[in-house]
């Protein structure tokens, strides 16, 4: 299996949610958030070929893997084009609904 490799930005979001969540919902809504969380990471770490591609460039490509239903999160994951694949690249975590920068593809892995 491949490892996966949370860069600081997705570090810092997914603390920040939990951080969130923690104060201003209940301790139910954090736990579903956390095995959303940990869904998503076994889905992306078993099938990471699985979600659509964003951005591709010769070597690498990102992709972008939701959490289940009814959670409003999204996860951004890189990894390079080499088969088999080692190494997967969790790069953002996105509320559904928020604005999301522009990867720069020379900038890998972020």
């Amino acid at each position: 299996m491949p490892l996966l490799l949370p860069r600081p930005a997705f570090v810092a979001a997914v603390n920040e949610r939990i951080a969130w969540l923690a104060e201003h919902r209940s301790e139910d809504q954090l736990d579903n958030f956390l095995a959303g969380l940990a869904f998503v990471r076994e889905r992306i770490e078993r099938h990471p070929g699985a979600g659509p591609p964003l951005r591709q460039d010769p070597t690498h490509v990102v992709r972008m893997r939701l959490f289940p239903r009814p959670l409003p999160y999204l996860v951004y994951y890189g990894h390079p084009l080499a088969h088999p694949i080692d190494e997967i690249y969790l790069v953002r975590l996105y509320g559904s609904g928020q604005e999301r920068e522009e990867l720069d593809m020379s900038d890998w892995p972020w």
